[in-house]
């Protein structure tokens, strides 16, 4: 689980670009790994095939070449009337083999040696169960237990050490039945270890490469980003030197047209004040996106600040609510309250008013007339994490389940005529998420088309 937050917390990043330039290490570093890992795959297939399989082959060899020789035996036995009985000199002898037995039927060895006599006892028990197929080959791992008086000389053992073992059987046949088993076993201990080691190795240098590549991956990513983040700055201290500089003359513009109003020859031309009062409106709402250019602007470059005090949220709310009340009453909407206790937060207080206002005046704007707006005000959790909850619910128009993760991003809006209608330029949703995140808090919403949305917000008391 921490490793997954930590990824989620390294791709979500604190902007925009950082969110970019760590999905963009993560994607040239994950094509670097994948071929580290083709290559080490590659480089184990090859060095298990020359340490074990050309191992298996040559004992299925030996197997083979021992069983028709056995199996000629038998014959030549049984024509002398000596059934199930095999000459010691039948196998051939074989160095590097650690053991060797025919048994019979009733599982009584024939034939067999071993090049560690003391193991006869530990080897015999291994196989005791196993009936092998034509060609079979299994490994196991026998513990050997050396003995304090006796001792081999001719092999060198670290006392009670584990011995790994490739071992192949084939049965033997006469007239189409089976007679007997024939087992041969080789210790690869030296092989196993040397293969294990190569892992061991693999695994390092794949560790070494992977940070390696996370390292370029990450220059990479920083490069690839310099000529899109500077153009992006540009393009940033232009919105925001152009939202200020309109500000005064849009401002200008509304004190003429309070001023035109009040003139009595406005009063009395229906047509005149009509016109007025449209300029009126369009002059508000130019200036409303202004403003929420500059905020973006500045929350942007990081030069907004959040400015943190102790304060009780529920009258605040109460204010805002009862502000939007007229608005809400023009469309014949139930605007609701409800707040179960005092809400003592420490957090900044007027954007927070700022979220709230952003988020009714939206569910107002996209209700349908006699529709419902609820908002509910709440905290759970212990004292020490303690989260503050606000839910703001509508029986609007609704948002598709594609589009919910969109609707926080800049300009974004579901349907394009609808909000110019409504007067939206797709920019409160997107500021309303920057203040969430600037409280460590999330924002998400739930939607059903036709039914209403849910916006859910929980931020961290203290």
């Amino acid at each position: 689980m921490k490793i997954k937050s930590y990824f989620q917390k390294f791709l979500s990043g604190k902007d925009v670009f950082s969110r970019t330039q760590n999905r963009l290490t993560l994607l040239y570093s994950g094509v670097l790994v994948l071929f580290l890992v083709l290559f080490i795959a590659v480089v184990y297939a090859l060095l298990y095939n020359i340490i074990f399989t050309q191992q298996e082959r040559q004992m299925k060899e030996l197997a083979k070449r021992e069983i028709n020789v056995i199996q000629d035996e038998f014959i030549q036995k049984k024509k002398a009337s000596r059934p199930g009985s095999v000459d010691e000199n039948v196998i051939i002898s074989n160095d590097s083999l650690l053991f060797y037995y025919v048994v019979g039927k009733n599982d009584e060895v024939l034939v067999g040696d071993e090049s560690i006599r003391w193991m006869q006892s530990n080897l015999l028990e291994t196989l005791r169960d196993w009936e092998p197929s034509k060609e079979e080959v299994r490994y196991t791992d026998v513990k050997v237990n050396l003995p304090e008086v006796g001792k081999e000389r001719h092999i060198e053992f670290e006392k009670n050490r584990t011995m790994h073992i490739m071992m192949v059987g084939r049965p033997v046949y006469y007239d189409n039945e089976v007679v007997g088993r024939l087992y041969i076993g080789k210790d690869v201990s030296v092989q196993q270890k040397i293969f294990q080691w190569v892992i061991f190795v693999l695994g390092g240098i794949g560790l070494l490469f992977f940070i390696v590549a996370l390292a370029i991956s990450h220059f990479l990513s920083k490069r690839t980003m310099i000529p899109i983040a500077n153009a992006f700055a540009r393009q940033r201290e232009f919105v925001a030197d152009a939202s200020h500089e309109l500000r005064t003359p849009l401002s200008v513009l509304l004190s003429s047209i309070d001023t035109l109003e009040m003139e009595e020859t406005i009063e009395e031309d229906p047509f005149s004040r009509n016109v007025l009062g449209n300029m009126k409106d369009e002059v508000k709402r130019m200036a409303n996106l202004i403003g929420d250019l500059l905020t973006l602007a500045r929350s942007d470059s990081g030069t907004l600040e959040v400015r943190r005090d102790s304060f009780e949220f529920r009258t605040h709310a109460d204010t805002i609510v009862k502000s939007l009340e007229p608005i809400a009453a023009a469309k014949n909407i139930s605007l609701q309250f409800h707040a179960f206790s005092d809400i003592h937060l420490y957090a900044d207080l007027e954007k927070l008013k700022q979220l709230l206002y952003i988020l009714l005046d939206n569910a107002i704007k996209y209700t349908p007339n006699n529709g419902l707006v609820q908002l509910s005000l709440s905290t759970e959790g212990t004292e020490q994490n303690k989260m503050f909850i606000m839910q703001v619910r509508d029986t609007g128009v609704g948002i598709p389940p594609e589009d919910c993760d969109k609707v926080f991003d800049r300009f974004y809006r579901v349907d394009k005529s609808r909000a110019r209608q409504m007067g939206g330029h797709g920019l409160g949703l997107s500021i309303a998420k920057w203040i969430v995140d600037a409280h460590q808090g999330t924002i998400h919403v739930t939607s059903k088309l036709n039914e209403g949305s849910t916006f859910i917000v929980r931020i961290p008391v203290k």
